[in-house]
């Protein structure tokens, strides 16, 4: 390789923990696409067998009902992919990794079975109260390992998209996003500067 062939591609402003390992780049939309989806299907075959195949949305086969489908909406528009857009991607893949592991659909029969008849609005709650205990439950499982950190940029950015849909006065909605901040949180609650307010 001689002295002007390029090793990587540093875009300002754009730093993220995936710029200090992810090399394999490139400025095409098809080749950076694949790429990334290469390097997930890597990253998150670390943490089981039985992850399954991760795709993006689109490419979906009937053999491949059970495989982790990612939306390239999330790192669409500037190639190569920057890291933070990178690092958002790969904290949803470890999260859906971690959800196949896991096997969180026994914990939600059980609970199911646990409340009996209820109606359709409290049947809704606690749905939603479902679904944020096994969020938390994988962001913990995540911050074990340094992917913890992926899953909290995930977090955060999903934090922030549903904050915005937030109406006064504060619902049950909001009250389980703050939970799940809370309790998946890596550091101190008191790093997080909606609790310094």
């Amino acid at each position: 390789m001689d002295e002007t062939s390029i090793k990587s591609f540093l875009i300002k402003d754009e730093e993220g923990i995936s710029e200090y390992w992810r090399r394999n780049k490139s400025t095409v939309a098809s080749k950076e696409l694949a790429r990334l989806l290469a390097t997930l299907r890597k990253l998150t075959g670390y943490l089981g067998m039985n992850v399954g195949s991760i795709i993006w949305e689109g490419m979906k086969q009937p053999e491949e009902t059970s495989a982790i489908i990612l939306d390239p909406n999330l790192v669409r528009g500037k190639y190569p992919i920057p890291a933070s857009k990178t690092d958002h991607v790969v904290g949803i893949a470890v999260r859906e990794a971690y959800r196949r592991i896991e096997w969180g659909e026994k914990a939600e029969m059980l609970a199911w079975e646990k409340v009996g008849r209820i109606n359709e609005a409290e049947r809704y709650k606690f749905q939603m109260f479902l679904n944020q205990a096994e969020r938390i439950y994988l962001d913990s499982l995540a911050n074990r390992t340094v992917l913890g950190l992926y899953a909290e940029i995930a977090r955060v950015q999903d934090f922030n998209r549903a904050k915005n849909n937030f109406l006064p006065p504060p619902s049950m909605e909001e009250l389980l996003y703050y939970w799940w901040l809370i309790c998946a949180e890596r550091d101190s609650i008191r790093a997080h500067p909606d609790f310094l307010s």
